[in-house]
């Protein structure tokens, strides 16, 4: 009896673990994601930009978007 409590009690933490790493890894691919969308979207601001004024507003949008991917 004592030995089958153990594995139950072995099996539980294992799976308690997996969770958690598919959560940890969920939200850490999202914020990977996230700021892969940002770097884009700055890289098509800056090409499609004609000024240094249009640059620098692009690299504020993406500083933006990048803050609110952390969050």
């Amino acid at each position: 009896m004592k030995k089958k409590l153990v594995y139950l009690v072995a099996a539980l933490v294992i799976a308690f673990a997996a969770i958690f790493q598919m959560s940890y890894s969920s939200s850490a691919t999202t914020v990977q994601s996230c700021m892969g969308q940002c770097k884009r979207a700055q890289n098509a601001c800056v090409n499609a930009a004609t000024t240094q004024g249009e640059v620098s507003r692009c690299n504020q949008s993406y500083q933006g978007c990048i803050s609110s991917c952390k969050n």
